[in-house]
C-alpha cells in the first residue's frame, strides 16, 4: 500500500509539471513567478495507541515566490490555514507556515493550536514532501509543545494540498 501511494503521488507530481511544446523551439524563460492562491488539503492521520485513521480538511491563503532558473525551479512561500477533523467531536486547528522548494522536493514547519474548544495544544510540524505549485503531497510529524495531556493529537500526517484558486499572479522575466 506504501508502495502504491507513493507512486500515484509521483505520477500526480509529474503530471502537473508537464508543458506541451508547438512547432517553434522551446524557449525557457527565466522569472519569478508570484502567486496568491487559495488552497485546500486533505490531511490522513493516525492517533498513537489508536488503530483507526482520522480525516480532516484545510482551506488556507498562501503567497509561493518560484524562481525558473534554469536547469532547476527553486521557490519559498508562506500561509495561513484552518484545519477541520469531525471525529467524536469538533476539532479546529488555526495554522501558519512556511516552506522551501527546489525543483519537486519541498520542507517547511507550520505551528497550530489544535483544540476541540474545550482545551487544546500548540504543535510544531515540520515536514517534507514532493509538488510543485500546484499540487503538494506532504508528511507531517507532530510535536506536541503545550498540554502534552491532550492526548487528541495525532502522531503524523499524510497531507495533499492543490491550490486551485489563484487571486493574483505575476511574472517578472530576468533581464540578462
Amino acid at each position: 500500500m506504501k508502495k502504491l501511494i507513493l507512486f500515484v503521488m509521483i505520477i500526480f507530481s509529474c503530471f502537473f509539471n508537464l508543458k506541451g511544446q508547438d512547432s517553434e523551439p522551446y524557449r525557457f524563460v527565466s522569472g519569478t513567478d508570484t502567486r496568491y492562491s487559495l488552497f485546500g488539503g486533505y490531511n490522513l492521520k493516525g492517533r498513537e495507541g489508536s488503530k483507526r485513521y482520522f480525516h480532516s480538511l484545510e482551506l488556507g491563503f498562501s503567497k509561493t515566490t518560484f524562481t525558473k532558473i534554469r536547469p532547476h525551479p527553486v521557490g519559498k512561500g508562506w500561509y495561513i490555514s484552518s484545519e477541520i477533523l469531525l471525529d467524536k467531536e469538533l476539532f479546529i486547528t488555526p495554522k501558519v507556515g512556511c516552506f522551501v522548494h527546489y525543483v519537486v522536493l519541498i520542507c517547511g514547519i507550520e505551528t497550530g493550536y489544535h483544540t476541540n474548544i474545550d482545551e487544546g495544544s500548540w504543535v510544531i510540524r515540520p515536514y517534507f514532501g514532493i509538488g510543485n505549485q500546484k499540487v503538494q503531497f506532504l508528511v507531517k510529524p507532530n510535536i506536541q509543545v503545550t498540554n502534552r495531556d491532550f492526548t487528541e493529537i495525532n502522531v503524523a500526517s499524510l497531507t495533499c494540498y492543490y491550490h486551485f484558486l489563484p487571486i493574483k499572479k505575476s511574472f517578472v522575466p530576468f533581464r540578462y
